[in-house]
């Protein structure tokens, strides 16, 4: 079992990744923004709202799917896929028709990190935590995979519904607060809580286990279960998922709102 490093930068800027028709620089801080370096005649494709800033060059249009030339019928199932796997319905496709390369700027869905994956890597396809694809060039599939174990359905925090990503270059995933990866040998095994669980390469098997005694569930804050990932292969997951995030907050409104006014109060008694 060893610790796996999340890339930041492709090799034009100094990283590793080298993906094809692109490079890719992934800002710094709580709320990172995603510069892809569109090279000439190259389409990418993100979620409907996460454009930040583009070249004027770069031309911009709402679509259906992953950017790629389809009939009637598939465009429909598209929009199916999409709509079960959690994402928006449209998306939008960016190209750089032009002769030079020309940036653009992706902001993610919510708050976190954002992780680059080469999928040439892992087989040509990832499974992750549903809604959590972000951005990819222009061919890359997103749709729906039912988890293999009820468990996950009845117990895990997320939805039984995953996305499986298909393609052949770098992809991008949100992910809530930081990200940790690991890399499994055969038969090694690690538990994630089911909220903090991103993403697994399709070698991985994952079921739902239980977190220790009921009680120490019960009152440790944790939740009563977890996602148990046996290898080999790799597993992504997050610091802070959004939904604890949004808990977090609607319950110090509520602490907020409950607080007495007291000496504030305009109340002569």
């Amino acid at each position: 079992m060893s610790t796996a490093d999340t890339v930041k930068l492709s090799r034009a800027f100094g990283g590793d990744l080298q993906p094809r028709g692109f490079d890719f620089r992934i800002g710094e801080g709580a709320t990172p923004a995603l510069m892809v370096r569109l090279h000439p005649g190259a389409t990418f494709v993100a979620e409907s709202g996460g454009l930040m800033m583009k070249d004027s060059q770069i031309s911009m249009t709402l679509g259906i799917g992953n950017g790629g030339r389809q009939g009637l019928l598939s465009k429909i199932w598209s929009l199916v896929r999409r709509r079960i796997a959690g994402e928006t319905l449209l998306t939008q496709k960016f190209t750089n028709a032009t002769q030079c390369d020309r940036d653009l700027h992706l902001v993610a869905s919510y708050p976190g990190d954002i992780l680059a994956i080469d999928l040439r890597d892992f087989g040509g396809s990832v499974l992750c935590q549903r809604g959590a694809f972000m951005a990819g060039p222009g061919g890359t599939d997103v749709k729906f995979h039912l988890r293999q174990s009820i468990g996950f359905a009845l117990f895990g925090k997320e939805n039984f519904v995953m996305q499986k990503i298909t393609g052949d270059n770098v992809v991008f995933l949100n992910a809530g607060g930081g990200l940790g990866a690991v890399d499994l040998g055969a038969g090694d095994a690690v538990d994630i809580d089911t909220g903090c669980f991103v993403a697994t390469t399709q070698s991985v098997s994952t079921s739902i286990t239980k977190a220790g005694s009921w009680g120490s569930a019960f009152w440790g804050g944790e939740g009563f279960f977890l996602v148990h990932c046996r290898g080999p292969g790799r597993v992504w997951a997050q610091t802070m998922p959004f939904s604890r995030e949004v808990a977090a907050i609607t319950q110090e409104q509520k602490r907020q709102a409950g607080k007495s006014p007291g000496f504030l109060s305009d109340d002569p008694k």
